[in-house]
């Protein structure tokens, strides 16, 4: 059975947006976006100092009202 995942990597999702993932991150960083298992997006790895993100594709488009 093929489950398709709604988390996206960081390039997808500004792909899927047509915009940048700098978009993304500033938008992130002001607040526009939630983080965590019920938000817009959610860190890879918790313990790592990088941000690598997944970004839960519905909901995202929901928010940037481009479904």
């Amino acid at each position: 059975m093929d489950v398709k995942s709604d988390w996206i990597k960081t390039k997808q999702m500004a792909q899927t947006l047509g915009c940048s993932r700098e978009t993304l991150s500033r938008l992130k960083a002001r607040g526009y976006f939630k983080e965590g298992a019920n938000g817009h997006y959610r860190k890879i790895n918790p313990l790592s100092p990088r941000g690598d993100f997944l970004w839960h594709e519905t909901r995202t488009k929901l928010r940037m009202d481009a479904v």
